[in-house]
């Protein structure tokens, strides 16, 4: 009997692993700009899946209105789970926050986190340049030129 037990968690976790959770799929189309789902069927995901994982606090900050609820969902994201799939994402996001509030020495530090952590760079051209802005509105020229030749 156990073993019949064990076989079917393996089984589980193996089609886990095969096949993305409806919450990851919620999560590329929204970022894909192919969202099919309502708002309300994005907050039912949530609501019926109340065990916090990792993608899931991405989901609510995706969807969150308040800024600050969403800056701390994606903080929560990227400080336990710093290689995830969605970490990119999270650090794009927590940076555009700061850059948003005016806060141009906290976000130059997430931008700094995302540019140099990120393995390609490729999508990352609007955040180079928010990185540089930020640098050179809170009076570090200096580093922004310098980062201006190195990300060239």
């Amino acid at each position: 009997m156990k073993q019949i037990i064990l076989n079917n968690i393996q089984y589980l976790l193996l089609l886990s692993m095969i096949y993305p959770s409806q919450i990851d799929k919620i999560i590329d189309d929204f970022i894909s700009g192919s969202n099919k789902y309502s708002f309300t069927e994005m907050e039912a995901q949530i609501k019926e899946n109340p065990l916090e994982s990792h993608n899931m606090l991405i989901l609510k900050g995706l969807l969150e209105i308040d800024g600050e609820k969403s800056l701390s969902f994606f903080k929560d994201y990227f400080e336990n789970n710093k290689n995830g799939i969605y970490s990119n994402l999270a650090l794009s996001r927590i940076a555009d926050y700061y850059y948003t509030e005016g806060l141009y020495t906290q976000s130059s530090q997430w931008y700094k986190k995302l540019l140099f952590n990120s393995k390609s760079i490729d999508n990352l051209i609007p955040s180079i340049n928010y990185f540089i802005n930020s640098l050179a509105v809170s009076g570090k020229l200096d580093s922004a030129k310098y980062y201006t030749k190195v990300l060239k």
